[in-house]
């Protein structure tokens, strides 16, 4: 895997701390898996503490490990009725476990549903519903020293959890659950770069319950191909709170930018059209799927600042 210089900073993905252990921020090395370009990080977990890597994304709601193969002297399950499942959210309870105790078994147990964001899980094979898990966390903090969470909570998830996943990697770290780490305290409020914005009417929503998207977006308003603005339907780029449907997501787990059809049509006329104006002069050549255009690479010029091609610009509210 290839690793990249920025650390990621984590405070910390999904609600998982419920203590004041973690005064320092957190933080570990991102990685690209080369042959699925897909971003892990690595953490310390269970009792003795484990390596365990996690796919990064952050759409994705709950963090979850693979429990199949889960063996910890310390794990514990969340109590459906505690404090800490009030705290989560109310989804479902497993009342009476039918097979002997075991990370993925407890007696009145909260579950979870993970997800799976490269490959959908097929429900019908594997179990959906997944206890959750307390149990030791530690990654280095600000200081390079490894700092223990003793009570980090988290989902179980089955070995069908894991198909398209890159390989060694036996969970995923979720970053896009709310930051409350105490009752009132919502660290997202702390944020003061480019806004995250969260779509009113989530995936998980339901006609009579509107659930705001585990899924980030942000405020794109244009798009311009060598400082030309691209001609296309701005009401698209924003999400319709009424229906859900609209905006600009953000993914760490999709490898390339994708459009929606008529914004892609109208990108790329306008990139067409730039590249073959004589600053370029390029010609397309059999496209490769899944895109549309291709341009041969021995015809693009190098220069001091990178290849010689047509300046695409996101522009931002």
């Amino acid at each position: 895997m290839a690793k990249l210089a920025v650390p990621l900073l984590l405070l910390l993905f999904f609600q998982s701390l419920i203590s004041s252990q973690a005064s320092l921020p957190l933080q570990t090395t991102i990685q690209k898996d080369r042959s699925t370009s897909q971003y892990v990080i690595t953490a310390h977990l269970q009792t003795p503490l484990k390596l365990t890597n996690f796919l990064l994304d952050l759409g994705s709601t709950y963090t979850w490990v693979n429990c199949d193969d889960y063996t910890s002297s310390t794990y514990q399950h969340v109590p459906c009725n505690s404090s800490i499942a009030s705290l989560l959210g109310h989804y479902a309870c497993l009342d009476l476990c039918n097979s002997p105790p075991s990370p993925n078994c407890g007696n009145n147990s909260f579950l979870f549903l993970p997800d799976n964001p490269i490959k959908p899980v097929d429900y019908r094979k594997v179990n959906g519903l997944n206890t959750a898990l307390i149990d030791p966390f530690a990654l280095p903090n600000a200081q390079g020293y490894l700092t223990l969470i003793n009570n980090f909570i988290f989902s179980c998830a089955r070995t069908g959890f894991l198909k398209g996943l890159a390989k060694g990697v036996t969970g995923l770290a979720a970053l896009g659950g709310p930051y409350n780490f105490l009752p009132g305290i919502d660290l997202s409020k702390s944020l003061v770069y480019t806004p995250l914005l969260l779509n009113p009417l989530g995936k998980d929503s339901e006609p009579d319950k509107p659930l705001l998207s585990s899924e980030y977006h942000i405020g794109l308003t244009s798009i311009k191909v060598n400082g030309k603005m691209v001609a296309l339907n701005k009401t698209l780029l924003a999400i319709d709170g009424e229906k859900g449907s609209g905006g600009t997501k953000i993914s760490t787990v999709v490898p390339y930018t994708k459009l929606q059809s008529s914004i892609y049509k109208a990108f790329i006329l306008a990139f067409l059209k730039e590249a073959a104006s004589p600053a370029f002069n390029l010609t397309t050549t059999k496209p490769v799927k899944p895109f549309s255009v291709c341009y041969p690479a021995s015809a693009v010029k190098n220069t001091q600042v990178g290849p010689a091609v047509p300046i695409i610009d996101l522009v931002f509210g």
